[in-house]
């Protein structure tokens, strides 16, 4: 392991003793950056926890059919990531409907068939915090 990554995972362990309500259960390494991930927050709540945690920092999200990805940049070469269910933040909303042709297993025809047009609705993970 070359001296910067050293001194990186030095930085993260340093960064960590400064934010210890910080739920972290792993800790990767990879190019000279470390990530701290956290798997233990759950629902809106938690989320609002880890912002708080993490020392109110800029924090992305990104989405998955499942998962809510939440990203604080703490600097270049430290990131720290919690993985939340996404419906345990976010409520899935019916907007409409659509109608289009499919081909139908067994059979194999084109049918008409009716899926829901959905949406998530996401509150703010910021507020109440």
């Amino acid at each position: 392991m070359s001296s910067r990554s050293n001194e990186n995972i030095q930085a993260a362990v340093d960064w960590l003793a400064e934010h210890p309500d910080l739920d972290v259960t792993e800790m990767k390494f990879a190019n000279d950056r470390v990530e701290l991930v956290c798997f233990g927050y759950n629902g809106l709540d938690g989320a609002r926890a880890f912002y708080k945690h993490c020392g109110r920092l800029f924090m992305d999200k990104e989405f998955t059919l499942s998962l809510l990805k939440l990203t604080v940049k703490v600097s270049p070469t430290l990131e720290v990531q919690a993985y939340l269910g996404r419906e345990s933040v976010c409520k899935q909303v019916k907007t409409g409907e659509v109608t289009r042709k499919e081909s139908v297993p067994i059979v194999w025809e084109e049918r008409e068939v009716t899926r829901d047009i959905t949406e998530w609705e996401c509150p703010s993970l910021m507020g109440g915090v």
